[in-house]
This record gives structure tokens, C-alpha cells and sequence, in this order.
């Protein structure tokens, strides 16, 4: 054993130092290597410098994620102090479990483990479910009015919004980036941009935002759908409660009967919403499915062809190819689980490519404010990464932007562009002309994916 002089000095292997001074231990092996033993004061000061670090990391999380909203602390999986516990509705904190999470920032290494004495505890039971009605104005001078929807409280988890503990489908609570799609469909309302005469809407959910479109474009019909009978038959009665805003004749005693369970049997009720020719209906959809886009296609050219022939004192019959198709399709929060996000991508993009209207070259009109027919999805920023999505619709001919001034941060706040903290955003898809590469256009801003953020 060798004890090195404090002042680095004495050559020849450092041995010239003497063991009265205390300095650090370098022990020879076997092999005649020299191994350094950091003496005991080394090691307490190793440990209060790496308790140091480990209290300045966890001050950094508090202080950043304290300033978060609590629904950008839910979507990050980390709870404040409680906050979050006194601010949800009957949730008492559904996600306290996940507050020691450390934010990918800190390094783990700095993190204490978890003491191993802790006892093994069972999964927290879910949340109870809240009913909750979600009103949207719609704006206007005078005021155009209101459409409502009744539901459950949305609740961020990784199974879609608490829900399916509960056996129920991921539809029936409005999710949040519904209400980037709805201001939009209102500011278009204001520019006079809402003259279609067919929209869709797929993954519908309890209808809010379809209900917003069709509310605005007086004009046109619009089909409300959803992958869960279920949901398509909440949609309804969301349509049913609002048919005065909607200008629609007061609900048939069938349509009733699926709020109420009673007056008709259950595939009467599917038949119904199925063949109904009202303005505004609901139906099940399932993405890609041939068959399904097929008859989707042949109900939407019967519709338009019934108002159009009825309009003019005929028999409601009768009907062109090209009304098949719609002028314009919406879709809010359509994915989630990263587990199915490349098939449900292509799927999705496949449907749009299906039923939208294919001549990349059509107008709404032939003014300055005439329009191609476009999809408009609101995305928000869970486990699916954007390129996903974006990848799916270039496969199929897209062309794709962000919407300017529809971008949210984590903070609740609107953007005009993608910022490093972009929370959900409104995405358009058009199709790209003859010739020209599918990919992003619009105002310039580089859409980054969650791996170019963080590489």
C-alpha cells in the first residue's frame, strides 16, 4: 500500500508522499496496477454532493410542472402538490399514483430508488365517473345559439380517457382537442367559408364537433360517425337534443326510443339511424373496410340526391356517382395507443382517400374564398408520434400544414406555430396536385416530430 504526498509530488509511481499527511490510498494488485481508494471524507463528500444534485433536480421538476395547468400535469403523468386532487371532479387525484415520475429531463441516475421495505400495494381502483354536459357557443352577430352534449368527464390515461375501466368506449366523453376543431369551423363560419354541402366526420364520439359543423353549414348534411354502436347511438341523441339549433324537425318516436330504451327494439332503432334522411345523422364506420366505405358512399349520393330531388317536388330518387363523396371530413384525437398507431394510421388515411371528394383540382366555388375539399383532424400530442399520422396521408397523396393559430401548448395557451411545449394542433389535408410530391405545405413552419425534439 502506497500513500501518495498531498502535493502530487514524489515521482517514480508516486510514491514519494508520507502516510502521516493523509493523503489518498493507490493500492498495488497482483499485476502490479495502481487502484485508487478515495479516502473516507472522499466518500461522505461524494455522497453530499450527489444529495445535493438529487434535491436540485427534484426543486427543477416542482418549480417547472407547479406552473403547469392540471390538465398538462394529467397528459405529462406527474401531480403537483395535491392541486391537482382538490381541481378534478370527482377524481380525488386519479393520478397522484404517477407524481414521483421524473420528467425525461432529469437524469434517473439522480433519482433515489424506491425503498425496498415498501410494502407491495394493489392498482388503485379507477376514478368513479362523472356525467358532464359540454356546451359550445357559436358564436356570431346575432348570436347563432348553442350546441350540447351529454357524457362523461374526460380523464387522461393511457387506455383513452379512464373509460374503458369502466367498459364503456373511448366516445363517450368530448376529448380536448375537440375544441380546437370547433373554433375553427366557427372562424370559418365567419369568413363565409362554410358552404359545403356534405360533411363527415369520423370517430364522431358523442358528436360535438360535427354537431358545430352542421349547425353552421345550414345547407349541407352532414354524417356523424363512429367504430362503436354504441357511441353512434349517444351521437344521436345529442342530435335529437339539439334539432332546433340544427333546423331540424323534432326527433321520429324510433330515434327517441334510443334515448329512452323503450318503443323500439333495437334493430329498428339501427335501421333508423341507418336509412335516416334527416340533414344530420349518426352511423357506424369502421376504417378501411371496403364494404363499409362502400355503403357509406351510396347512402351519402341517396341523401343528397333525395334533398336535391325533393327540393325541386320530385320523389326523392335518383342520384350521380361523384355525390357519393364529401366535400369535407373532420376527426378529432382519433389516435392514441401506440400499440395499433401504424395500422389505424393507414387505415384512417385510406377511409379519407375513399370518401373525399378525389379531383384535387375542385372548389367550393369559384370566388377567392373557393376551397379544395380537405380533412381537417385535431391532433393531440399523446404516445403516437406525428410523423405517423402525417406518413400515412403522404403514402395515400396528401398534401398536409398546420393550421396557423391552432397550435396549444402544455400551458393551455394558442400559438401561431409548433413551439418545443406543442401540446395539440389542427392539421389540414388536401390532395396534391398531378405531379407533385405529397408532403407539407402552407405557411413554412417544419412540423417536428417527438424524437427530433428530444434527440
Amino acid at each position: 500500500v502506497i500513500r501518495s504526498g498531498s502535493d502530487g509530488g514524489g515521482g517514480g509511481g508516486g510514491g514519494g508522499g508520507d502516510p502521516a499527511d493523509g493523503g489518498p490510498l493507490v493500492h498495488l494488485t497482483e499485476e502490479g496496477e495502481a487502484r485508487y481508494c478515495p479516502r473516507e471524507e472522499e466518500v461522505a463528500a461524494a455522497a453530499a454532493l450527489n444529495e445535493e444534485r438529487t434535491a436540485m433536480a427534484v426543486a427543477v421538476r416542482d418549480t417547472v410542472f407547479a406552473e403547469l395547468s392540471v390538465e398538462a400535469r394529467k397528459r405529462l403523468s406527474v401531480s403537483g402538490d395535491g392541486a391537482e386532487g382538490a381541481e378534478t371532479e370527482g377524481g380525488g387525484g386519479a393520478e397522484s399514483a404517477a407524481g414521483d415520475e421524473v420528467p425525461r429531463s432529469t437524469p434517473a441516475s439522480d433519482v433515489p430508488p424506491p425503498s425496498s421495505t415498501e410494502p407491495a400495494s394493489s392498482p388503485p381502483a379507477p376514478p368513479p365517473l362523472v356525467a358532464m354536459t359540454t356546451t359550445f357557443e357559436l358564436g356570431g352577430t346575432p348570436p347563432r345559439g348553442s350546441v350540447s352534449v351529454k357524457g362523461f368527464k374526460w380523464v387522461a390515461d393511457q387506455k383513452g380517457g379512464n373509460l374503458a375501466a369502466h367498459g364503456l368506449a373511448t366516445g363517450h366523453a368530448v376529448w380536448p382537442c375537440s375544441m380546437l376543431l370547433c373554433d375553427w369551423l366557427v372562424e370559418q363560419a365567419d369568413l363565409g367559408c362554410m358552404d359545403m354541402d356534405s360533411i363527415l366526420e369520423l370517430g364522431c364520439g358523442l358528436g360535438l364537433a360535427g354537431l358545430v359543423a352542421a349547425a353552421l353549414c345550414t345547407n349541407g348534411r352532414c354524417v356523424l360517425t363512429d367504430g362503436d354502436e354504441a357511441v353512434t347511438h349517444a351521437c344521436q341523441v345529442s342530435i335529437n337534443a339539439n334539432s332546433p339549433v340544427l333546423g331540424m324537425a323534432e326527433a321520429t318516436d324510433a330515434m327517441a326510443a334510443v334515448e329512452t330504451g323503450e318503443g323500439a327494439a333495437e334493430g329498428e332503432i339501427k335501421r333508423e339511424v341507418d336509412n335516416s334522411t334527416d340533414r344530420v345523422s349518426a352511423r357506424v364506420l369502421w376504417w378501411g373496410v371496403d364494404e363499409a366505405m362502400a355503403e357509406m358512399k351510396e347512402q351519402n349520393m341517396a341523401n343528397r340526391a333525395y334533398g336535391q330531388s325533393v327540393s325541386e317536388g320530385g320523389g326523392g330518387v335518383g342520384g350521380r356517382e361523384e355525390d357519393g363523396y364529401f366535400t369535407m371530413m373532420l376527426g378529432a384525437d382519433l389516435s392514441f395507443n401506440p400499440a395499433l398507431a401504424v395500422q389505424n394510421a393507414k387505415a384512417l388515411a385510406l377511409t379519407v382517400d375513399t370518401l373525399l371528394i378525389q379531383d384535387p383540382a375542385w372548389r367550393s366555388n369559384t370566388s377567392e374564398l373557393g376551397y379544395p375539399a380537405r380533412f381537417m383532424l385535431a391532433f393531440g400530442r399523446r404516445d403516437v408520434d406525428l410523423s405517423v399520422i402525417t406518413g400515412a396521408f403522404e403514402g395515400r397523396g396528401f398534401n398536409w400544414e398546420v393550421v396557423e393559430g391552432y397550435c396549444q401548448d402544455v400551458f393551455g395557451e394558442r400559438t401561431a406555430d409548433q413551439s418545443l411545449f406543442w401540446d395539440s394542433l389542427l392539421l389540414c389535408f388536401t390532395r396534391a396536385e398531378k405531379g407533385v410530391t405529397p408532403g407539407q405545405v402552407g405557411n413554412g413552419t417544419d412540423v417536428m416530430s417527438d424524437d427530433a425534439f428530444f434527440e
